[in-house]
């Protein structure tokens, strides 16, 4: 929209320093000095958000300028910005009949089309609205965005080229180009992204888009370093810094994450970010420097709960379970995390072989939160540790009949079954879960997985995996899962890029390890492969999985000279 009348004569007020009154204020403009004090108050009332102050102040702008669009249009816009969409509209005819002409009345309806859900309507008003002022970037902008909602990208694309051609300056319109045509065109997306950067350095947008369009074109070095500007330029923005984060366990580079992490935290952080920040440490097996955070946290008494979680399962991986038991007891139970803390508490029990002292404390805790999914499951599993299988399955079927689909009871189901040696029957209840949800990736995943370790339906397997990684496709676990077809296949190649790329996105899993290491010997490289299952056990993997380890560190050791 062009440089409002008003406004414009607001900084010739000021530099004058008082009003000029009479009627012949503004010249031939008409513009009087109560008209531009309203409206310089429904600007300030605006801004700060006070949207009812607002509207009155332009309203009395109007009716003092009554020959003028700036005042009515805001009136407009700030009924809408309060959601008032039907009063809005009124004024957008009212604009549209008084000044047809005006670009900006234009605009106006189309954002009142677009609150109103008439995209189409919508399109149709920016269009008009360029036509009158091809200079008017937000009008482009809206145009671009609306024919992408209508899911038109050639439209869309036809808006933002336009917008550059008339715009060559607008740093937004050539991020959105570059965007747009990042999955067509990666040269010309790059190009219009980097004439976005050069345009505007502070667009975090476009160099967060810049970097993904390099990872996925395999400039990794380049993604990395338009990531690093990124997160440089945001003043660390805690989500610049996980998609950073992310990237480097993609490369690989655990040092430089962990060295990112900690340059995350700080004080003057808030609480949330903190501890996100540990439980990526955690995932590293940072563990002392996340048990520092959580009790950064806790001194400030600052989610106390979700800390005390964070402080218990970092004083766990640093081995020192009596005091990660302590921690999860002191959770309240009012708290929000109660279940949670008390079904850890239990699971360590577990590991200590007290699986009866970890019955207790979920006893205790279920007399409160009976239909906990949380605290049966952590049941569940200390009644199979007994060897109560039929306990187990039958706590768990109660608590099914009642809530059929929950993610953690169905899949606590399964995996007792699997444990139990009955994977037909594990597949059969993870079933339930499809049926009520076929994108489902914790389902896909698992059958998919559970077809492949036996080597049996490894067509539907792969459907089900495929499908999974297109959901999903930076989750280890799936990737895994498809590595271990691969290697099924006897793809060593494709099994060792998906396994390895696992790894990297979801380090220090035993299982992951597992397969990593029975890549390694697939390919000849038993040092390689011993050294990975070595790794594996460190961690005290239990069941299937710690006896497949044992036995093939036994089995190389044995051919060694």
């Amino acid at each position: 929209m062009r440089l409002s009348l008003l406004v414009g004569l607001a900084c010739v007020t000021a530099c004058a320093g008082s009003y000029r009154t009479g009627a012949g204020y503004g010249g031939e403009l008409g513009v009087s000095p109560s008209a531009y004090e309203h409206y310089i108050r429904g600007r300030i009332a605006a801004d700060h958000g006070e949207h009812d102050v607002a509207i009155a102040e332009m309203r009395m702008a109007a009716a003092a300028a009554p020959d003028q669009p700036e005042p009515r249009l805001a009136v407009g816009e700030e009924l809408l910005a309060a959601g008032r969409v039907d009063a809005a509209a009124a004024e957008a005819r009212f604009a549209i009949g008084a000044w047809p002409r005006e670009a900006g009345s234009w605009q106006l309806a189309g954002r009142v089309r677009a609150a109103a859900t008439d995209v189409v309507g919508a399109a149709e008003a920016f269009e008009r609205a360029v036509d009158l002022d091809a200079t008017d970037e937000d009008s482009w902008l809206m145009l671009g965005a609306a024919y992408r909602q209508l899911r038109d990208d050639r439209r869309a694309l036809e808006a933002y080229r336009r917008l550059v051609a008339a715009l060559p300056g607008s740093g937004e319109g050539h991020f959105r180009l570059g965007r747009l045509l990042g999955a067509t065109d990666a040269p010309t997306a790059a190009a219009e992204l980097k004439r976005a950067v050069e345009l505007d350095p502070g667009h975090i947008d476009a160099r967060i888009a810049l970097s993904e369009l390099y990872r996925r074109t395999g400039r990794s070095s380049d993604a990395e370093k338009a990531l690093r500007e990124a997160f440089d330029r945001s003043g660390d923005d805690a989500q610049v810094g996980e998609r950073l984060y992310r990237m480097l366990l993609e490369t690989g580079d655990r040092s430089a994450a962990v060295q990112l992490l900690l340059r995350m935290d700080g004080d003057w952080r808030d609480w949330r970010i903190r501890l996100r920040v540990a439980g990526f440490l955690l995932q590293l097996h940072e563990g002392a420097d996340a048990l520092r955070i959580a009790r950064a946290v806790l001194a400030k008494d600052a989610g106390a709960g979700a800390a005390r979680m964070l402080e218990s399962r970092a004083l766990a991986q640093l081995g020192r379970r009596s005091e990660a038991i302590a921690a999860c007891l002191s959770v309240p139970a009012t708290d929000d995390t109660y279940a949670e803390a008390r079904a850890f508490a239990a699971e360590l029990h577990g590991r200590e072989g007290a699986p009866q002292e970890g019955l207790k404390l979920v006893a205790e805790a279920l007399v409160a939160r009976s239909t906990e999914p949380l605290l049966l499951a952590a049941a569940a599993s200390l009644h199979e540790q007994l060897g109560a299988f039929d306990q187990a399955r039958a706590l768990l079927d109660g608590a099914l009949a009642k809530n059929p689909t929950d993610e953690v009871l169905v899949y606590a189901r399964a995996t007792l079954e699997e444990r139990a040696a009955d994977p037909d029957r594990a597949v059969a209840v993870m079933k339930r879960l499809l049926d009520e949800n076929a994108d489902s990736v914790l389902a896909l995943n698992f059958i998919g997985y559970s077809y492949v370790d036996r080597g049996v339906e490894l067509e539907a397997a792969e459907r089900m995996l495929r499908h999974a990684a297109a959901l999903r496709p930076d989750d280890g676990f799936v990737l895994d899962s498809l590595g271990w077809l691969y290697l099924r296949r006897g793809q060593v190649d494709e099994a060792r890029a998906a396994i390895e790329r696992a790894d990297r996105l979801t380090p220090f899993e035993p299982e992951i390890l597992f397969h990593l290491g029975e890549v390694y010997l697939r390919g000849g490289q038993e040092q390689h492969a011993r050294e990975t299952f070595r790794q594996a056990l460190a961690l005290d993997p239990r069941g299937k999985i710690r006896t497949r380890l044992e036995e093939r560190v036994r089995t190389i050791e044995a051919k060694a000279p």
